[in-house]
């Protein structure tokens, strides 16, 4: 009776520490469970793959304010009719959405009306215009020939950096960290048409190794980290076309459909890792279907989603029958302290950086430093930024 008591006494310290310890990372008590069982299987397991969402790329910054679909619609809307003004735009848009109810509906009344050149044309300039410098508010799209991501974009884009970090690691300290691929993440895929995650990556770290890639296959290299858009994208910089883009419902239920592209590249992936969802909503309803049916297969594996509170219980309990375990925060500012306590847990208690400098004209090893896990994350959190 007596060891009972103290088993349970000392469950319930434990508990009490966790909820404590994840309640000052910034999830909500219900999602302690989850959160521990996230850490532990990015711990044990060998890789995880991330998913990332219209979210990931969000800032509130006033001037580089990132849109939602239906907000990114009603802009291609306002550009196709240049005569509307103000709030005509906004009582037109209305009206029409009653009629086309979800975004693949009317985006494809905006291709049909604009044409489907026209109107990538449009979404592109939407996208990237956006990310410009303020000196240069009318710089051309292709004037970032190497393809980086204004480093004040990525100031302000608290999320997005933050998963840049995360998929990272640091191979060794030069007068600027030298930067490789996190091994423990097998890939990203993301439902994103911008390539910020691979144009952030490249200024963040001064290297290319995000690969975007709009097919299942993995990158030919292997020290490149494979970001795959499912609904493909539209290339950062301006000078390749975007080609087989899913903007209309006709193409989304292609991409969807046994042996389509989205299809294809989910099957591969979440059937064989443990994945972590970031910034969706989840309200792709043949998304949903998918991950609903790859749940009920035998090998299937547990995920997870960053969802901050206040999700509709309805979509809760779709996602508990997707095998999607949630993990609710309050606010968007809490996510790169999540990331950064769940990437700290994969580290070594003592880590060893490697410091190179320039000897006899070539970049040689001058000696190890010892940083700790807290160090480890800052290095890789705030470069640049």
């Amino acid at each position: 009776m007596m060891n009972d008591q103290l088993e349970s006494a000392l469950l319930e310290a434990c508990n009490y520490a966790s909820s404590r310890l994840f309640n000052e990372v910034g999830v909500s008590l219900e999602s302690v469970r989850n959160l521990n069982q996230l850490c532990q299987t990015y711990q044990k397991e060998k890789k995880i793959c991330l998913f990332t969402g219209a979210g990931v790329s969000f800032t509130g910054a006033k001037y580089y304010q990132t849109p939602g679909w239906w907000d990114l619609l009603i802009e291609i809307y306002g550009v196709i009719y240049p005569e509307l003004t103000g709030l005509s735009i906004i009582s037109s848009f209305k009206k029409l959405q009653k009629k086309y109810s979800h975004p693949w509906r009317m985006a494809s009344f905006l291709e049909k009306e604009a044409g489907r050149e026209r109107f990538t044309k449009i979404l592109c300039q939407l996208l990237y215009n956006r990310i410009t410098k303020k000196d240069l508010k009318l710089r051309p799209i292709g004037a970032d020939e190497d393809k980086r991501l204004p480093i004040s974009y990525l100031h302000h884009a608290a999320t997005l950096n933050a998963v840049i970090a995360f998929c990272s690691s640091i191979r060794a300290i030069r007068t600027h960290g030298c930067f490789v691929k996190n091994t423990k993440v097998h890939a990203v895929l993301t439902l994103n048409y911008d390539s910020f995650l691979e144009a952030g990556a490249t200024q963040k770290y001064n290297a290319g190794c995000f690969k975007p890639r709009v097919s299942k296959e993995p990158p030919k290299k292997r020290w490149q980290l494979p970001v795959y858009h499912i609904h493909a994208y539209i290339p950062y910089g301006g000078q390749k076309p975007a080609t087989e883009l899913v903007l209309t419902t006709k193409s989304y239920q292609e991409a969807y459909k046994n042996g389509g592209r989205a299809r294809e590249i989910i099957d591969e992936h979440l059937i064989k890792f443990s994945t972590l969802f970031i910034g969706i909503s989840f309200d792709d309803e043949l998304l949903l279907q998918r991950l609903e049916v790859l749940a009920k297969q035998d090998a299937a594996k547990n995920h997870f989603a960053l969802i901050k509170q206040g999700m509709p219980n309805k979509l809760l309990k779709c996602l508990e029958s997707a095998k999607i375990l949630p993990i609710l925060y309050s606010c968007h500012e809490q996510l790169p302290t999540i990331l950064g306590y769940i990437y700290k847990l994969g580290l070594s208690p003592h880590n060893y950086i490697q410091v190179e400098s320039m000897v006899d004209g070539k970049i040689r090893k001058v000696r190890d430093v010892q940083i700790s896990k807290d160090q480890y994350w800052e290095v890789l959190l705030f470069n640049k930024v």
